[in-house]
C-alpha cells in the first residue's frame, strides 16, 4: 500500500468515526491522514492536495469541533450530551404516553406523563407548550383513572368501594379543563348517588334478614334521602319504602315477643297491639294476603297474652280469697273468647270450659259464703226462734258448715254453744236455702 493510500484509508476511517458520534477516535484518524499525507511526494499532487482539503475541512467543521465539546446535534442545534438525551428520552416517554392514553390505559399513561413532568421545561429540552399539553393530559388521565375505576366498582356491585373512589374523583374535578368538566360532574353525581342508595339499600337488606330491625331502618332511611334521579328507578325506592315498613312492623312484633318472654303481659299486649294497627294502616305498603293472616296471628298472640296475664291475675285474687274479683275476671276471659274469631280453635275452647267450669266452682263457693255468713250473722235470732228455752244473749260460738245441695236447696249445719247457770249445751240444727223462693226453713236431716 502506498503512502497515499493509507492516507485515504486513515482519512474513511475518520469520516466513518465522525459519523458515529466518535470525534476524539475521527480526529486522530483525521491528523493521521494529515500527516501520511504531508508526506507524500512529487506522486499525485491534485489528489494530494484534494486530500489535504478534505482533512482541513473535517477537522474544522462544527460537527468535529462541537462533537469534541460533548455537543450533539438535535433538530438542527447542538446540545449537552445530556441535554439531547433528555430530549430523547422525554420524545420516547411522549411515544409511549400517546399510546397508552389512546388505549385509555391511564396508569402507565400517567407514570410516563409525570417522568416527563418532572425533567426541567427549557426551551432546547421539553418546550413551555408541551410541557403544558403533558400536563393537562396526565391531569385528565389521573382523574379518569379514578373515575373509570369507580365505575367498575358501581358496575360490579361493590357499592362502598365505588363511594369511596367517587368522591375521590369528585376531588379532582379542578384537574380537568372547564369545558371536561359540566359532563363529568353531572355523571359523577349520578353515580354517587346510585352507589349511596345501593350501599344502604344492601346495607338495610343485610340488617334486615339478621332481624336488626331498627339498623335496617336506619339504613333504609339513609337511602330514602337519596335524590330521585334517573339513575334510581322510582320501582327502587317503592322496594325500600315497603322493606322499611316491614321492618318496622317486625320491630314492634319482636318488641311483643321479648315483653312476652319476660312475663310482661300488659307490654306485650300492648305492642301486639301495635303491630296490628300498624298493619292495618299500612296495607298499601304490604301484602294484603300476609297482612290479613299477619293480623290473624297477631290478634290469636293478643287473646293468648290476655288468657296468660288474666289467668294469673285471677289466681292472685283466688290467693287473697276475692271470688268475686276472679269470678269477674273469668268472666271476661269467656266473653274475650266468645267475640274472638278462635272461639271455635281447640285451645280456646279448653280455655273456655276451663274458665266455665271456674265460675261455675266460684259462684257456689260465692253464694256458700254468702249464706253462711248470712247465718252466722243471724244465729241467736235463728236458733232463739226454733230453741224457745234458750236465751239469745247466751248463745255463743256460732259454726256454719255446708252440708248438701238438693238440687232446688242449700242445706247448712248451724251450731252454737248455750251458757247461763248450768253446764254449756251444744245446740244444733239444720236451715235450707229454698233456690226457688229465696227463703229460708228449717231442714230435717232425715230429709
Amino acid at each position: 500500500m502506498t503512502k497515499l493510500d493509507a492516507a485515504e484509508a486513515a482519512s474513511s476511517r475518520c469520516t466513518a468515526l465522525l459519523e458515529k458520534g466518535e470525534f476524539e477516535n475521527a480526529k486522530r484518524s483525521c491528523e493521521e491522514a494529515l500527516t501520511i499525507s504531508n508526506n507524500v511526494k512529487f506522486i499525485m499532487p491534485d489528489r494530494v492536495e484534494q486530500l489535504r482539503k478534505h482533512l482541513g475541512q473535517t477537522l474544522q467543521s462544527e460537527k468535529m469541533n462541537q462533537g469534541l465539546k460533548g455537543m450533539v446535534l438535535v433538530d438542527g442545534t447542538y446540545l449537552a450530551q445530556k441535554d439531547a438525551e433528555m430530549i430523547e428520552t422525554s420524545r420516547q416517554l411522549r411515544t409511549e404516553a400517546e399510546e397508552f392514553y389512546h388505549q385509555k390505559n391511564w396508569q402507565p399513561a400517567i407514570d410516563c406523563y409525570a417522568r416527563i413532568l418532572a425533567m426541567p421545561v427549557a426551551p432546547h429540552v421539553i418546550s413551555a407548550e408541551i410541557a403544558a399539553d403533558v400536563k393537562t393530559k396526565h391531569d385528565f388521565a389521573q382523574f379518569r383513572l379514578v373515575h373509570d375505576s369507580a365505575l367498575q366498582s358501581l358496575q360490579n356491585g361493590k357499592w362502598r368501594e365505588a363511594v369511596t373512589e367517587l368522591i375521590k374523583a369528585e376531588g379532582l374535578l379542578h384537574l380537568l379543563p372547564e369545558g371536561d368538566r359540566p359532563q363529568y360532574v353531572i355523571n359523577l353525581k349520578n353515580a354517587l348517588a346510585k352507589s349511596t342508595f345501593e350501599q344502604s339499600r344492601e346495607q338495610g337488606d343485610l340488617l334486615f334478614a339478621n332481624s336488626e330491625w331498627q339498623k335496617a331502618m336506619a339504613a333504609y332511611e339513609l337511602a330514602l334521602s337519596t335524590p330521585e334521579n334517573e339513575a334510581l328507578p322510582k320501582e327502587s325506592f317503592d322496594m325500600i319504602h315497603r322493606n322499611m315498613k316491614r321492618a318496622e312492623l317486625y320491630d314492634l312484633i319482636d318488641q311483643g315477643v321479648k315483653s312476652f318472654g319476660a312475663g310482661a303481659w300488659d307490654e306485650a299486649i300492648g305492642d301486639y297491639r301495635k303491630a296490628v294497627e300498624f298493619l292495618a294502616s299500612h296495607q298499601a305498603h304490604l301484602n294484603v294476603t300476609d297482612a290479613e293472616k299477619s293480623i290473624r296471628k297477631l290478634s290469636r298472640i293478643i287473646l293468648q297474652s290476655l288468657i296468660v296475664r288474666d289467668r294469673q291475675l285471677a289466681a292472685d285474687h283466688l290467693e287473697k280469697n276475692e271470688l268475686p274479683v276472679a269470678g269477674n275476671i273469668y268472666r271476661q276471659l269467656i266473653d274475650r273468647i266468645d267475640n274472638s274469631p278462635f272461639s271455635g280453635e281447640g285451645e280456646f275452647l279448653a280455655a273456655r270450659n276451663e274458665f266455665s267450669a271456674t265460675v261455675q266452682t266460684l259462684d257456689e263457693k260465692i253464694f256458700i259464703a254468702e249464706k253462711s255468713n248470712y247465718l252466722e250473722s243471724e244465729y241467736r235470732p235463728l236458733f232463739a226462734a226454733n230453741y224457745p228455752t234458750a236465751v239469745a244473749a247466751n248463745l255463743v260460738k256460732p259454726h256454719i258448715s255446708f252440708t248438701k245441695d238438693t238440687g232446688d236447696k242449700a242445706v247448712f249445719k248451724m251450731q252454737c254453744t248455750e251458757t247461763g247457770g248450768g253446764r254449756p249445751l251444744t245446740l244444733v240444727m239444720y236451715y235450707a236455702f229454698n233456690k226457688k223462693n229465696g227463703q229460708w226453713e228449717l231442714h230435717s236431716e232425715q230429709q
